[in-house]
């Protein structure tokens, strides 16, 4: 069933103030209605992005009904992103690797609503761009520090290699990677000329800190929130 008059119409006011269309999930939508709301989106030139694949039984489901899995059909609707993809099916994965769809995975989320573990490894390997999300507050603490913790300390174990990734790696999931997947990297995500000078700068001196001979891994396993000194959003101090 496709979105009538109506709904279109409260559709365009919607995305005349936000930034985009976020689908809680594809299997929540009838594909005909997705479909308008996506094409909407790119007209207007905003965000498309899907939760996808989160759990199996949602990937079983949507093949059961649509022939397709969640993420194959997400990834029709040619989104900025996906969100999860926590149980991609193999064609999942050649599709992911084809198209370059970043990722933003939850690890923390899932783990506690006990769905597993992001195959990161399998994205990374296969050059899928991978971002780090924290996904549900009501569960989580919206903190991506602890999230690059988990995510960094659990490839570890899986991997059963303290070496997997190199903790700069880690650390372009919630910057680089991030703005990437919203596609403002010409803007920001990274420390360069003609960009915003969006910073977070934290006091290396703090006690659970000092010292630091690997900056990016001390960011990674040891920063907390309070260690922030200070929050700059386009040039100007935000917070500190």
């Amino acid at each position: 069933m496709k979105l009538n008059s109506k709904e279109l119409a409260e559709l365009d006011t919607l995305l005349k103030l936000c930034d985009g269309f976020g689908f809680s999930a594809p299997s929540n939508f009838t594909d005909p209605a997705i479909i308008q709301i996506a094409e909407r989106c790119h007209l207007m030139d905003k965000i498309v992005a899907l939760h996808a694949a989160e759990d199996k039984s949602a990937q079983i489901k949507s093949i059961e009904n649509t022939k397709k899995s969640e993420i194959e059909r997400s990834l029709a609707l040619k989104p900025f992103f996906l969100v999860h993809c926590t149980h991609p099916n193999s064609n999942d994965l050649n599709l992911l690797e084809r198209e370059k769809v970043p990722v933003v995975c939850c690890p923390r989320s899932n783990s506690v609503l006990g769905l597993g573990f992001p195959p990161i490894k399998a994205f990374i390997e296969r050059k899928i761009p991978v971002a780090l999300g924290t996904d549900n507050i009501m569960l989580n603490s919206p903190d991506l520090f602890r999230e690059m913790e988990y995510t960094s300390k659990m490839l570890r174990a899986l991997t059963r290699d303290p070496n997997f990734l190199d903790p700069i790696e880690i650390l372009k999931m919630t910057t680089l990677n991030a703005a990437k997947a919203l596609k403002i990297d010409k803007y920001g995500g990274t420390i360069e000329k003609d960009k915003n000078a969006d910073i977070i700068a934290i006091n290396i001196r703090s006690k659970n800190l000092y010292p630091v001979k690997n900056p990016a891994a001390t960011i990674i396993h040891r920063v907390r929130p309070e260690n922030i000194q200070f929050v700059m959003i386009d040039g100007e101090i935000a917070f500190g």
